[in-house]
């Protein structure tokens, strides 16, 4: 898969998709608007590497069907305007979600603040390999997860 701004590979494997984009505007050099792109799929973000997986016939388009996002370099990921990740800082960010429970890997700067879109609350949350407060605003299909290392 490619574009002017991206390079992409969609990889099947025992019944899931996986679709990986490399965003060749950010490039570790901008830091600003000018690394973000717009897919013609919907997808908007400055990440310098994002992918998601899916099970097989699903709708990739379905927000709801992705089971597992990974984005490298990045503060915001959109799918046709909705929020899937937006954060003050630059993170890199493992997000899978095993049925009604999300573990998610996130670093990046000593403070982050970020919201993660999910479609319902889950019933548990892993944080960096730790259980974790499952603060959800059912309204806006997010949790929100803060980080302080000072």
């Amino acid at each position: 898969m490619k574009g002017i701004e991206h390079i992409g590979v969609r990889v099947r494997q025992s019944g899931t998709v996986t679709d990986i984009y490399m965003n060749l505007e950010a490039d570790g050099s901008i830091r600003h608007r000018n690394a973000n792109f717009e897919m013609p799929n919907g997808w908007e973000t400055d990440a310098y590497l994002f992918g998601f997986t899916y099970p097989e016939g699903a709708d990739p388009s379905n927000l709801d069907a992705i089971t597992r996002y990974l984005y490298f370099d990045s503060n915001c990921l959109r799918r046709e305007g909705k929020v899937v990740l937006v954060s003050l800082s630059k993170v890199y960010l493992a997000m899978i979600r095993h049925g009604d429970d999300l573990d998610v890997l996130l670093q990046g700067q000593p403070v982050i603040n970020a919201l993660l879109r999910v479609s319902k609350k889950p019933a548990s949350m892993r944080l960096n390999h730790q259980p974790a407060k499952v603060p959800y605003k059912s309204r806006r299909q997010v949790v929100t997860v803060r980080i302080n290392q000072h």
